[in-house]
């Protein structure tokens, strides 16, 4: 399947308007208050493939919390934990994604729809982690407060 067909296979299965794509054939869509990101990416082999990505959340501006994001964010690089072949990332300006990089050769709407589903589940599944992470940040944050004010 092509990535422009798929995509026009999405809007109607979604029944969203035509989805429109930028000069690049990407886009973005809003599924279950996240946005996804779609592009479609060329192979060496010549295959087409299609990046999907979602932003997960922040690294924390202490430098100290932020290593304890990356060492968590590389084990499961790493070992593949909880990213079902997806993989995990940090841009420049301390965004967290999920990425995920699929063929499109050989593949049906039907299984485009499962890497889908999964991809979304995973991307709920590392937002839900970081919040976590941020929380035991907070308490963290909290105890050493009390602890200043008591000395």
């Amino acid at each position: 399947m092509q990535y422009l067909e798929l995509i026009k296979d999405l809007s109607s299965h979604l029944q969203l308007p035509e989805i429109v794509t930028d000069e690049l054939q990407r886009f973005a869509l809003l599924f279950d208050e996240m946005y996804l990101l779609f592009s479609p990416e060329l192979v060496e082999t010549g295959e087409e493939n299609i990046k999907v990505s979602a932003v997960l959340g922040q690294l924390p501006d202490d430098e100290g919390q932020a290593i304890i994001y990356y060492e968590e964010l590389l084990c499961a690089n790493l070992l593949g934990h909880g990213t079902a072949c997806a993989y995990l990332g940090v841009n420049a300006s301390g965004e967290i994604s999920l990425m995920a990089n699929w063929p499109l050769q050989n593949t049906s709407f039907s299984m485009f729809g499962d890497l889908l589903e999964n991809f979304v589940s995973h991307v709920e599944h590392w937002k839900n982690q970081l919040e976590k992470m941020q929380s035991k940040e907070s308490e963290i944050n909290s105890l050493n407060a009390f602890d200043t004010m008591r000395a």
